[in-house]
This record gives C-alpha cells, sequence and structure tokens, in this order.
C-alpha cells in the first residue's frame, strides 16, 4: 500500500481516454471502485488495473489510474 492510499484528503481517479471519473467508495479498495464502476463502464470489466500504475496529476489534484481498454474486435 502506498502513502497516498493512506492519504484521507487525496482524491482517486480512474481516467478512462480524456474522461476522469471519481471513485465511488474513496474508502474502498482500487478493486472494489473498479467493480462497482463496470456496470456502467464496461471497459473496466475487462481490463486489469494496479495502483502501481497510479501517477500524481496536478490538474485533477488527484491520484490518477488510467485504464488501457482492450482491442476493438473485427469480424473478418
Amino acid at each position: 500500500m502506498t502513502t497516498a492510499t493512506l492519504t484521507q484528503d487525496m482524491a482517486w481517479k480512474f481516467k478512462l481516454g480524456k474522461t476522469f471519473i471519481d471513485f465511488p467508495n474513496p474508502l474502498a479498495s482500487l478493486d472494489d471502485n473498479a467493480r462497482a464502476l463496470a456496470q456502467h463502464f464496461p471497459q473496466l470489466r475487462w481490463t486489469r488495473v494496479f495502483e502501481e500504475d497510479a501517477q500524481y496529476d496536478a490538474d485533477q489534484n488527484a491520484m490518477v489510474v488510467p485504464i488501457i481498454a482492450p482491442p476493438v474486435k473485427t469480424n473478418g
């Protein structure tokens, strides 16, 4: 666990493309927040997120976890 996780006033967000999504439950784990948002953002269902990938974003004043969407599958 990083020291940023232990700081209560530090906001955490997911970044999906150019969209920033606040954690629905700031006191829950990263996996629990991803699971809660997976109903509205199906990209989270097929992606693994790691706390080590988070970076501080001064513009958002938050720790931002990038979501790398899986490639689009085409028929043919």
